[in-house]
């Protein structure tokens, strides 16, 4: 468990990750606190400003000792409360929901050191509860590795306070998903911690026949689709920074459709279903037609037509697609605001802005493309080593705006899941990938804004995905995508800045 920790606590800061050996605290800070600085002058939303702020408070708390209690610890907590009074941590920062619990954790460990008897209690139960969101967030953000790790800390936690059945418990399920996710070498050092706890004595031998029982798979994976048809429930939550608050708008739709034969080829054709709002996110009359329209919009597939060995072809009748979109945006608008109406010029404003650039059939093309690319094309005849990360170079879209730009992508596959509830256990395959723009690609866009004349432009953006999928076929059984974007835009003293994170779930089902 200590060498994953050991790669988690370098931290997010190029600064330090740059470094060949592990600077001193002094350089770590020195780092941190340009890394704010820096930052700070851009935007105090910046995910940068609060990602070194998280990094700050955790390198603190962990360096904190019963000697300088009374300035780091205060010092760690300042940090972490700029993070944690943003409203837009969880919508620009990747790992928030699993990365600022941890930190707590950390923070909640260094107070029990600085304090005793009732308050040691206390700070080692806030730790406890820290570590035990922190297990449930990563695991959210599918980052198994992490998650492992605080999973680890619930149980030492409980060994420290004196509980040592349950502490037992969770040592255990640290144990498992050693097993599950092939954590070979955590797992035969969690065996020894586990033994000594009982009062067992193992020899060496017993650790490496445990330790084989974690031992990381690999998978073969290959494209086999045939005709069927399938059923989609897809369910979206994207949360917007605005007007100083962060607002979510939620949504599930329905959709239905085919792979049929065609010659040579597989023709895949998606229907929507009526999109269903949820109530407490939708807002006022006119708000909930403008969801309801970018819902109908989103699910919105058209035709597309692959190879019966995997190969992309086209995007059928592009053109009458793209135009038949862009009707049915106008026609929408008009029935939710009507053209004398005060709004009307806004909603068609808003809708000419961020729903018809969808319709475009560049951009259809694209998205059909990159999706299926993402979720089929690139683990087309790949074999994988579980827990190894594969990393490839892709021309991917750039979240938050109608433009493409080079990401460095990384492919992992990471454990046998059910192909579904009630489905035999292993019989599908989960693969993970990361997806961010190339330091060099969005230096040159940066570049070329500010040559243009357009102002500054400042870009940072993350996609991540989850598949499950058959590894015979790769006939996808769940995806869920998380992107995260902060795109800002300055010039002559006027600055624009969009926050945003989007959240997909899609389960498929399939019929004869």
């Amino acid at each position: 468990m200590r060498s994953i920790l050991a790669v988690l606590l370098l931290g997010l800061s190029t600064a330090l990750a740059a470094q060949t050996a592990e600077p001193s605290f002094a350089e770590q800070s020195a780092a941190l606190e340009s890394a704010i600085e820096r930052a700070g002058k851009i935007d105090p939303k910046h995910p940068e400003f609060l990602a070194a702020h998280l990094e700050y408070a955790m390198l603190l708390a962990r360096n904190t000792s019963s000697d300088d209690c009374a300035a780091r610890l205060p010092a760690a907590d300042a940090h972490f409360k700029v993070v944690t009074d943003s409203l837009v941590t969880p919508v620009v920062l990747k790992t928030a929901r699993g990365r600022v619990p941890m930190v707590g954790y950390y923070l909640e460990m260094a107070r029990s050191r600085c304090s005793a008897d009732a308050s040691k209690a206390a700070a080692l139960q806030a730790a406890l509860k820290n570590a035990r969101d922190s297990v449930a967030g990563y695991r959210a953000l599918f980052m198994y590795e992490p998650m492992t790790v605080m999973q680890y800390n619930v149980a030492q936690t409980l060994h420290g306070t004196g509980d040592d059945v349950q502490a037992a418990k969770e040592l255990q399920a640290t144990l498992d998903l050693d097993r599950e996710f092939g954590f070979k070498a955590d797992a035969e050092e969690n065996f020894r911690t586990f033994s000594q706890w009982q009062g067992k004595q193992i020899s060496d031998a017993d650790v490496t026949a445990f330790g084989a029982t974690s031992t990381a798979a690999s998978i073969a994976l290959q494209f086999g689709w045939a005709p069927t048809k399938v059923d989609v429930a897809s369910t979206f939550d994207n949360a917007t920074y605005e007007g100083g608050a962060v607002r979510h708008t939620k949504f599930s739709l329905p959709m239905s459709g085919t792979i049929s034969a065609a010659n040579d080829e597989l023709v895949y054709e998606v229907k929507a279903g009526e999109p269903k709002l949820d109530a407490a996110t939708a807002g006022a009359d006119v708000e909930r037609k403008v969801v309801a329209l970018m819902a109908r919009i989103l699910g919105k597939i058209p035709t597309v037509v692959i190879s019966k060995t995997g190969e992309f072809k086209e995007v059928r009748d592009l053109d009458a697609f793209s135009k038949q979109m862009t009707t049915e945006i106008d026609a929408a608008v008009k029935n939710a605001v009507p053209e004398n109406d005060p709004r009307y010029p806004g909603v068609k404003a808003a809708a000419d802005r961020e729903l018809k650039p969808l319709a475009s059939t560049e951009n259809l093309l694209g998205k059909m493309q990159q999706d299926y690319q993402l979720g089929t094309g690139i683990w087309i005849g790949a074999t994988l080593e579980q827990g190894g990360w594969v990393s490839l170079p892709l021309t991917l879209s750039m979240n938050g705006t109608q433009g493409f730009i080079e990401h460095t992508v990384e492919v992992q596959f990471s454990r046998r899941v059910p192909c579904g509830a009630g489905k035999p256990s292993g019989g599908c395959v989960e693969l993970l990938l990361e997806a961010v723009p190339t330091a060099k690609a969005l230096a040159d866009v940066v570049q070329k804004t500010q040559e243009s004349g357009k102002g500054r432009f400042d870009y940072v953006a993350a996609t991540r995905i989850r598949l499950v999928v058959d590894p015979l076929t790769l006939l996808p059984y769940e995806s869920e995508t998380l992107r995260y974007t902060y795109l800002a835009l300055a010039n002559k003293g006027q600055r624009a800045v969009k926050i945003a994170s989007e959240q997909m779930a899609s389960v498929y089902r399939y019929r004869k």
